[in-house]
């Protein structure tokens, strides 16, 4: 059976022009370190950076 959220998180980072396994991956990796609502909202795929470059697909 499927998992309604993941596939939400998938769609959005679609969405927003992100490749979905690469920004999961960043996400698992960096979010045990996030100590605050900031560095938290910083992992949202809109404000992924792909090689240090700000996500251009936000409009």
């Amino acid at each position: 059976m499927p998992v309604p959220w993941f596939a939400s998180l998938m769609q959005t980072a679609k969405a927003n022009g992100v490749e979905p396994y690469a920004w999961l991956c960043h996400v698992l990796r960096e979010l045990p370190a996030a100590k605050t609502v900031e560095q938290v909202e910083a992992l949202l795929p809109w404000h992924y950076r792909v090689g240090g470059q700000p996500n251009t697909a936000v409009t």
